[in-house]
């Protein structure tokens, strides 16, 4: 059933290139609490994405399982526009993954 939803999520991030490219994390900004833009609501999205499945990977025990979350935070890497977000974000990611690259 996980690796299904993650199979899942990993299909519908395959061509996001487009749409993540308006992407801007907000967090910083002060900006006003009755509206919040599209951009803003994307970064945080791209943001609680990698939160989710960096939780994802480190708390799986399944290697098939593993390797579809792997597989889906590599869509996500590639589609998601880190020079417009929040800096360290892409270190986290780099920093869970280089642990599997001698997993077997």
């Amino acid at each position: 059933c996980r690796m299904a939803a993650v199979a899942s999520l990993t299909c519908m991030l395959e061509a996001t290139r487009n749409l993540l490219a308006a992407a801007q994390d907000m967090s910083t900004h002060q900006a006003s609490p009755a509206f919040t833009t599209f951009s803003a609501a994307l970064g945080a999205t791209c943001r609680e994405m990698h939160r989710c499945l960096l939780q994802a990977l480190v708390a799986e025990n399944f290697n098939s399982v593993l390797t579809q979350i792997i597989k889906c935070l590599a869509n996500l890497v590639s589609n998601v526009p880190y020079h417009r977000l929040n800096p360290g974000l892409l270190t986290k990611v780099l920093k869970q993954v280089r642990h599997f690259f001698n997993h077997k």
